[in-house]
């Protein structure tokens, strides 16, 4: 009974569903590692399009790699949506709240936010390699790869 009465307790005076501050931060930092994993298969996608037409000497094929935006565009989606959730929440904590709740997780959102850079710079050196065999198809992606990240670009200007 006590566990019970506790976990109505917590769901009623401060929520422990994913509505929660910390589980809107959580939810924040999964989606930018989802983004950090999908940036990782673009890249293996354009390296492996290299590969190929290293090998086979046919022209570069980046198909692949332009679908999988699509999933990094609808991520960056996902993050404006948590944003504007994280926003609609903060008017009911306080500064003092904020600060305690954002140096506690501070160590997960860096590492998350580190790997994401992280590959962001493996893609860009995979599409520096794609440059040298079609200049033109690689430039196409990384318009692709511009829209898609779009979303995030928003985000982080607010």
């Amino acid at each position: 009974w006590t566990l019970a009465l506790f976990f109505l307790f917590c769901v009623i005076v401060t929520g422990c569903g994913p509505e929660t501050r910390e589980g809107l931060l959580a939810d924040a930092i999964k989606r930018m590692e989802t983004a950090t994993v999908e940036v990782s298969n673009i890249t293996a996608k354009v390296n492996e399009a290299v590969e190929d037409a290293k090998k086979s000497g046919k022209k570069l094929d980046l198909t692949e790699a332009g679908k999988l935006t699509e999933k990094l565009n609808e991520t960056g989606i996902e993050i404006v949506k948590v944003k504007q959730r994280i926003d609609m929440a903060r008017g009911t904590i306080t500064e003092e709240e904020q600060k305690e709740y954002a140096e506690s997780q501070k160590k997960n959102l860096n590492a998350a936010f580190s790997k994401l850079l992280s590959e962001k710079d493996s893609l860009r050196k995979a599409l520096a390699a794609a440059d040298t065999f079609d200049k033109l198809k690689t430039d196409e992606l990384r318009k692709k790869i511009t829209d898609a990240e779009s979303p995030f670009e928003a985000h982080a200007r607010q």
